[in-house]
């Protein structure tokens, strides 16, 4: 339990952070940023709705969430192959949501094992 709390730390920790990198984003970008900002809060949100199912629907849950993770990734690699964001900001960003992805799977064992 202490664990999920963990995640969901880190989730709004990322969030926070990505909040004013966004917001240099060009507005002909206005959808990436949406989706951005929405994939985010919906991987908070689906982190919390987890933390509250049982085992068979969380892991369920969990497999979704890490596909959020990875489209967020995507949205950090295109902003720096677009040059709005420098790689310096790439990967301190993709390394924390790695850090957030590792969590979830260990997460996901966690609930197999019971």
């Amino acid at each position: 339990m202490q664990e999920n709390f963990l995640i969901a730390r880190a989730m709004k920790n990322f969030l926070i952070s990505i909040d004013r990198m966004i917001i240099n984003l060009p507005r002909s970008e206005r959808i990436m940023k949406d989706r951005f900002i929405n994939d985010s809060l919906d991987t908070l949100e689906m982190i919390y709705i987890a933390n509250n199912l049982d085992i068979e629907k969380r892991i369920g849950l969990q497999v979704k969430i890490l596909g959020k993770i990875s489209m967020l990734d995507y949205y950090l690699e295109r902003s720096y192959i677009n040059h709005y964001i420098s790689e310096k900001v790439c990967f301190q960003k993709a390394d924390e949501l790695l850090k957030i992805n590792k969590m979830i799977v260990r997460w996901m064992h966690g609930s197999k094992s019971k």
